[in-house]
């Protein structure tokens, strides 16, 4: 079985693993990331800057109860793979936001 599609646990160690493995290398310096357990549950917030553009990921087995955040559910058989998935989409997204803040920035000065 490859590492991508080895089952994914909640874990900070891990998801730091799979982000300085197949992340850091494909987009260098350009990204940062943060992560940490939340204090109240298994949930892990990856926060991403991508140009010094930001987001927080919320990767969880539940939603929030609050309903503050957007969340990514982990399921028992969500694969390492899922979780490079999801990163590369905020990533792009924010890559998007980088290029919409240039235009506007030239644009209005």
């Amino acid at each position: 079985m490859s590492y991508l599609n080895k089952k994914y646990t909640l874990n900070v160690d891990e998801t730091i693993k799979i982000l300085d493995k197949y992340i850091k290398p494909k987009y260098k310096d350009d990204v940062v990331y943060n992560v940490r357990q939340s204090d109240e549950s298994y949930s892990i917030y990856i926060e991403v800057k991508y140009k010094d553009v930001g987001r927080l990921i919320r990767l969880s087995d539940h939603p929030d109860p609050n309903r503050h955040l957007i969340y990514h559910y982990i399921g028992k058989s969500t694969k390492n793979s899922k979780v490079i998935s999801i990163v590369e989409n905020v990533i792009k997204k924010l890559n998007r936001r980088v290029i919409e803040n240039t235009i506007k920035e030239s644009l209005y000065g």
